[in-house]
């Protein structure tokens, strides 16, 4: 037994020591009472053959994982497979192509330009009903006639087999700055055989203007004093190979220039027409003008060039090119200025009649001499009074009414040696009122010239020139009078008269307002009525006399007096005299002023009206007795 034993296996062994009822390795069945405890039923062979069956093994979570991402790959790559082997049968917009060919990348402005399309089908179907669209940019015209704008082609393709092409040759003539980028957007839509849906494909021809069709220049000088002549000549030549039309230059000028002159004359503002520009022709555009602002200021011009829409247009329909010119604007070699009446101001107002008194100053601000210095003041204007002119060390040429001051009237003119200064007086009036009265908005004008030259490095003399402008403008002549009755005019008054103490008594005041050479705007006269007196409320017109009670303030407001016009009012005062005033003459209208703004010289003009008293001796009436209260 042993023997036997010792050859089993150890799973063998184990269960005979699991399942004997002898006691195993010392380990002995406890008596319970008058039994022997029983084995658990776990302990019997079936649960213990159970316990030794092999268990199923479960598969793990990333083991899923991994089958269901290959199978996936698997999946996509059978898929793809498929795709690549039939899709090249299948139709799509992407199976056609259109490309430009032969077209160059820069071209000359104006120069006939010729590219070609090509269509290609490699669909396995052919492309049918195909119309391609080719739009140009503005200006664009035809290669073989100029006068001809070319907007778009429209080409019809009926039929281009499977695997097929097409070539659509285009010619045209393109305008454009120098350097400027247009772009021709291509489109094609089209039918597959035997479908009604329709495609549309899209592609575009990119290129550079090289040269413009017209070249521009500007020639100015580049510092120039302020308030002196600037001439400014800007060329336009043709660079293209056919004949331009309706050419035309615009003018962008800084602020401080006004413009005096130009050839030619402008067809709008800065705007000047050149017509048509030959082959190779040249066309010179002169502008002449005054230019102010501070020294050390820069200032550009520009001007561009370009094709009118139409002949009656003023507008670019193509832009060609582009030109400027900066001029300085700096200290001049002879400096003047000019004060009248002690104001140094481009405009001033003088009222009719009165008095200008001139001074010119003149100072050298180079470091070298100039010599022959001549100051020339010209006067113009109808409402100068010639007879009253005097230039004290200088000479009146009445013939052009020209005040000179040279050499030969101030010996320091011949030679003003660095940085020295000099000045000149002079003076005359402005003809009285009488003599405007047929005049409207009247103005004097000085233009003042200065000349000289000077010696430099051996160079021959050079002559320099300023000018500088002022302006006089005459004031009207406002004025207004008035008088006060009792027994005359169109209201009828009551009351004692002479005034009583005590007792209202009315009075008719009349006024009337004159005007001489320019529109008085806004006319207004105040007056501050007196305690003891107040405004009745009839007027004639109505609607002029405005009062207010509170203040005892009266208004009179003709407005607006045209040059030349008169104007008219009545209204009525009540006069209540106190006890302590018998005897005397007391002010009914204390003296005031009539105002309003000269529309011509936007300045305030006025006029001053004397007081008024009982003593109303303008009444036809009147004794001496009248003018004084009565106990």
């Amino acid at each position: 037994m042993q023997g036997e034993t010792e050859k089993d296996d150890p799973l063998t062994r184990l269960q005979k020591k699991l399942y004997t009822s002898s006691d195993v390795d010392g380990v002995t069945h406890v008596e319970q009472g008058a039994g022997v405890v029983q084995e658990p039923e776990r302990w019997k062979q079936p649960a213990v053959a159970e316990l030794l069956k092999t268990p199923k093994k479960r598969m793990s979570v990333a083991t899923l994982f991994l089958l269901f991402g290959a199978g996936f790959f698997l999946i996509a790559g059978i898929t793809t497979a498929v795709v690549l082997f039939l899709g090249g049968r299948s139709i799509s917009t992407d199976n056609v192509r259109i490309s430009v060919e032969e077209g160059p990348i820069t071209v000359a402005g104006g120069k006939a330009t010729s590219f070609s399309v090509r269509i290609v089908n490699n669909n396995p179907l052919p492309m049918t009903d195909g119309t391609l669209l080719i739009e140009f940019p503005e200006g664009t015209v035809d290669a073989h006639d100029a006068s001809k704008p070319l907007e778009r082609i429209v080409q019809e393709i009926p039929l281009i087999t499977a695997g097929g092409s097409q070539d659509i040759v285009v010619d045209a003539s393109f305008f454009g700055s120098e350097n400027q980028k247009l772009s021709i957007p291509i489109t094609l839509d089209y039918h597959m055989e035997n479908s009604n849906a329709t495609f549309s494909k899209k592609t575009s021809y990119d290129f550079t203007i090289s040269t413009s069709p017209v070249l521009l220049s500007v020639i100015a000088v580049s510092e120039v004093s302020s308030g002196q002549p600037l001439t400014l000549v800007v060329t336009a030549r043709s660079n293209a190979p056919k004949d331009l039309q309706n050419v035309a230059v615009r003018g962008d000028y800084p602020f401080g220039f006004l413009v005096k002159e130009t050839d030619p004359a402008q067809i709008a503002d800065g705007l000047y027409s050149l017509g048509t520009l030959k082959v190779g022709e040249e066309k010179e555009i002169r502008i002449t003008g005054v230019l102010t602002g501070q020294e050390g200021e820069e200032r550009t011009f520009k001007f561009s060039a370009g094709s009118l829409k139409n002949p009656e247009s003023t507008e670019f329909g193509v832009p060609y090119m582009l030109a400027q010119a900066d001029v300085q604007i700096a200290k001049p070699f002879l400096g003047v200025s000019l004060t009248l009446n002690r104001d140094s101001a481009s405009t001033i107002v003088v009222p009719s009649g009165g008095n200008v008194n001139g001074l010119i100053s003149w100072a050298n601000s180079l470091s070298i001499p100039i010599n022959d210095a001549r100051i020339s003041i010209k006067l113009s204007g109808e409402a100068l009074d010639e007879s009253s002119v005097d230039a004290t060390q200088g000479f009146y040429r009445s013939s052009d009414k020209t005040i000179v001051f040279d050499k030969s009237t101030m010996s320091g003119l011949g030679s003003i040696q660095p940085y020295n200064t000099g000045n000149g007086v002079f003076l005359f009036a402005v003809k009285p009122s009488a003599e405007l009265a047929s005049l409207r908005q009247p103005t004097i004008t000085l233009s003042v010239s200065v000349s000289g030259k000077r010696i430099e490095g051996g160079r021959l003399p050079e002559t320099i020139e300023s000018t500088i402008t002022k302006t006089i403008k005459v004031a009207t002549e406002l004025g207004v009078s008035g008088r006060i009755v009792r027994t005359v005019g169109s209201i009828e008054n009551t009351g004692p008269w002479p005034p009583k103490a005590d007792t209202e008594t009315t009075y008719t005041v009349e006024l009337e307002a004159r005007n001489t050479i320019n529109t008085v705007a806004g006319a207004t006269l105040r007056v501050q009525l007196p305690s003891y007196v107040r405004y009745t409320g009839t007027s004639i017109p109505q609607g002029e006399i405005g009062y207010d009670s509170a203040t005892h303030e009266l208004t009179w407001t003709p407005g607006n007096i045209g040059a030349g016009e008169v104007k008219k009012v009545a209204f009525q005062i009540a006069f209540l005299p106190s006890v302590s005033q018998k005897g005397t003459s007391p002010i009914l209208i204390p003296a005031s002023t009539l105002s309003g703004t000269d529309r011509f010289t936007q300045t305030t003009v006025s006029a001053s009206l004397p007081s008024f008293t009982t003593q109303t001796a303008t009444d036809p009436n009147y004794q001496t007795s009248f003018g004084t209260v009565s106990p």
